[in-house]
């Protein structure tokens, strides 16, 4: 799934002609985006498979779960390790708030907008289309002026999931 998003990133990046940092940014948060549950499923194996229990059983995106049961989620625990890593910023505050980006102060076409929108992105490809509609974050994309493109992005990484198919 990170690696799809990540090239969902990659050709959004490219869609928007982005300079290379930003691009760069863009493919190294999406590739890390989830690294949060991971770091969920190592430490606290117990209490992350009745995160996903609950989440299966209410038909809740597991972040929310994961917000309730654990005071944190995955994407928080991701943006804290990339900066305990020393990552870029922009790659943190992807990572931290890539589920609920209009909780960030910052608001430009940037690491952030990339993986939120790539991430959906995915979810539709996967045929995950409520998760989709769930999660989108129309205020936010609106508030930048990229709800619009949204459906462009999904073509293009469309056709590019197309073209590895042949």
């Amino acid at each position: 799934h990170s690696a799809a998003v990540a090239g969902n990133a990659k050709e959004i990046a490219r869609f928007e002609k982005l300079p290379a940092d930003v691009t760069s940014n863009a493919i190294l948060s999406a590739m890390l985006h989830d690294v949060g549950k991971l770091a969920l499923a190592d430490q606290v194996p117990e209490r992350y498979e009745e995160v996903l229990d609950v989440a299966r059983e209410q038909s809740t995106p597991s972040w929310r779960v994961e917000r309730e049961l654990l005071q944190a989620t995955h994407a928080e625990l991701g943006g804290y390790l990339a900066g305990l890593w020393g990552l870029p910023y922009a790659v943190m505050e992807a990572l931290f708030y890539h589920h609920e980006p209009s909780k960030c102060p910052t608001r430009s076409l940037n690491a952030l907008a990339i993986v939120h929108a790539a991430n959906i992105i995915q979810h539709r490809l996967e045929g995950d289309e409520e998760e989709d509609e769930d999660e989108l974050d129309r205020d936010y994309l609106t508030a930048l002026g990229l709800l619009d493109r949204l459906e462009g992005w999904l073509q293009t990484c469309r056709d590019i999931m197309a073209q590895g198919q042949d």
